[in-house]
Protein backbone atom coordinates (compact mmCIF):
# COMPACT_ATOMS: atom_id res chain seq x y z
CA UNK A 1 0.00 0.00 0.00
CA UNK A 2 1.33 3.25 -1.02
CA UNK A 3 1.86 6.02 1.64
CA UNK A 4 -0.62 8.87 1.10
CA UNK A 5 0.70 12.26 0.25
CA UNK A 6 -0.91 14.03 3.12
CA UNK A 7 1.46 13.24 6.08
CA UNK A 8 4.53 12.25 4.44
CA UNK A 9 7.58 14.46 2.78
CA UNK A 10 9.43 14.67 -0.67
CA UNK A 11 12.95 13.95 -0.50
CA UNK A 12 15.66 13.15 -3.10
CA UNK A 13 18.37 10.96 -2.87
CA UNK A 14 21.41 10.32 -5.08
CA UNK A 15 18.97 12.13 -7.75
CA UNK A 16 15.95 8.94 -6.86
CA UNK A 17 12.73 10.67 -5.42
CA UNK A 18 11.32 8.68 -2.30
CA UNK A 19 8.29 9.56 -0.10
CA UNK A 20 8.91 8.77 3.58
CA UNK A 21 6.90 8.87 6.84
CA UNK A 22 7.41 9.21 10.49
CA UNK A 23 6.25 5.35 12.19
CA UNK A 24 5.29 5.55 15.56
CA UNK A 25 3.26 1.93 16.21
CA UNK A 26 2.37 1.18 19.83
CA UNK A 27 4.07 -2.54 19.29
CA UNK A 28 7.01 -1.20 17.47
CA UNK A 29 9.87 1.40 18.09
CA UNK A 30 9.76 4.77 16.35
CA UNK A 31 11.33 5.10 12.79
CA UNK A 32 10.11 5.72 9.30
CA UNK A 33 8.85 4.22 6.22
CA UNK A 34 10.02 5.26 2.75
CA UNK A 35 9.13 4.57 -1.23
CA UNK A 36 9.47 5.83 -4.30
CA UNK A 37 7.74 8.71 -4.71
CA UNK A 38 6.34 7.16 -8.33
CA UNK A 39 5.61 4.01 -8.72
CA UNK A 40 6.26 2.66 -5.09
CA UNK A 41 8.25 -1.10 -5.46
CA UNK A 42 9.67 -2.70 -2.22
CA UNK A 43 9.02 -0.09 0.81
CA UNK A 44 11.74 0.42 3.70
CA UNK A 45 10.69 -0.01 6.94
CA UNK A 46 13.69 1.77 9.51
CA UNK A 47 13.25 1.01 13.66
CA UNK A 48 15.31 1.37 16.05
CA UNK A 49 15.35 2.97 19.62
CA UNK A 50 17.38 5.58 19.26
CA UNK A 51 14.99 7.22 17.64
CA UNK A 52 13.22 7.18 21.01
CA UNK A 53 15.20 10.15 21.81
CA UNK A 54 16.57 11.94 18.69
CA UNK A 55 13.85 13.18 16.17
CA UNK A 56 13.69 11.79 12.67
CA UNK A 57 14.73 14.31 10.28
CA UNK A 58 15.48 14.46 6.75
CA UNK A 59 18.98 13.81 6.98
CA UNK A 60 18.82 10.77 8.86
CA UNK A 61 16.27 9.37 6.44
CA UNK A 62 19.01 10.51 3.90
CA UNK A 63 21.35 8.30 5.37
CA UNK A 64 18.95 5.45 6.61
CA UNK A 65 17.90 5.33 2.32
CA UNK A 66 21.61 4.87 1.90
CA UNK A 67 22.44 2.39 4.45
CA UNK A 68 19.56 0.35 3.43
CA UNK A 69 20.60 0.50 -0.17
CA UNK A 70 23.60 -0.57 0.85
CA UNK A 71 22.24 -3.50 2.60
CA UNK A 72 20.62 -4.59 -0.95
CA UNK A 73 17.09 -3.15 -0.46
CA UNK A 74 16.35 -2.10 -3.94
CA UNK A 75 12.74 0.11 -4.32
CA UNK A 76 12.18 -0.39 -7.51
CA UNK A 77 11.51 -4.17 -7.03
CA UNK A 78 8.30 -5.67 -5.91
CA UNK A 79 7.81 -7.87 -2.56
CA UNK A 80 7.77 -7.81 1.34
CA UNK A 81 8.89 -4.78 2.96
CA UNK A 82 12.66 -4.28 4.12
CA UNK A 83 12.68 -4.29 7.75
CA UNK A 84 16.33 -2.66 9.34
CA UNK A 85 15.83 -2.61 13.21
CA UNK A 86 18.49 -0.91 14.93
CA UNK A 87 20.63 -0.55 11.94
CA UNK A 88 20.74 -4.06 10.70
CA UNK A 89 18.40 -5.98 8.19
CA UNK A 90 15.65 -8.22 10.00
CA UNK A 91 13.11 -10.38 8.68
CA UNK A 92 9.50 -8.87 6.49
CA UNK A 93 7.87 -6.47 8.09
CA UNK A 94 4.23 -8.08 9.58
CA UNK A 95 1.79 -7.93 7.69
CA UNK A 96 3.59 -7.43 4.55
CA UNK A 97 3.36 -9.79 1.63
CA UNK A 98 5.58 -10.86 -1.46
CA UNK A 99 4.47 -9.48 -4.70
Amino acid sequence: MALAQKGSRLIVVDGVSFRWAVTARFDADPGFVVELAEQPGRRLVWSTSDYACAPVTPSRVAAGIEAARGMGWDPHLPGADFLVVNGRPSHPAVGSTDG
